[in-house]
């Protein structure tokens, strides 16, 4: 889970709060609120789930699901990315173009 600053932003800014009303409710510090709404900083998932409750809104409000890929799906992506392996290039198929 990763935090979306702009929606804590724009949800505060809703609520006609200030970051220190915000920061407060939530147990953190006026600097690293700032630094979570304008995208410089990461949130760990407790203090996403404050923030969600500072603001009384779902984590899912304030948040971007990061998808988990599995070892074999992250295998294929990075075969891809390699390319073909060099004992593949050696065994083309007869009438192949060169």
């Amino acid at each position: 889970m990763k935090v979306n600053g702009e929606a804590v932003r724009a949800i505060r800014r809703a609520q006609r709060r200030s970051m220190r009303e915000l920061a407060s409710a939530a147990e953190i510090d006026v600097g690293y609120l700032s630094k979570i709404e304008n995208g410089r900083k990461g949130a760990s998932s407790d203090t996403i789930t404050r923030l969600a409750g500072a603001l009384e809104c779902t984590v899912g409000a304030i948040s971007y699901a990061v998808p988990q890929a599995s070892p074999s799906a992250i295998r294929q992506i990075v075969q891809l990315l390699e390319g073909p392996s060099s004992d593949e290039n050696e065994h083309e198929p007869v009438g192949s173009p060169r």
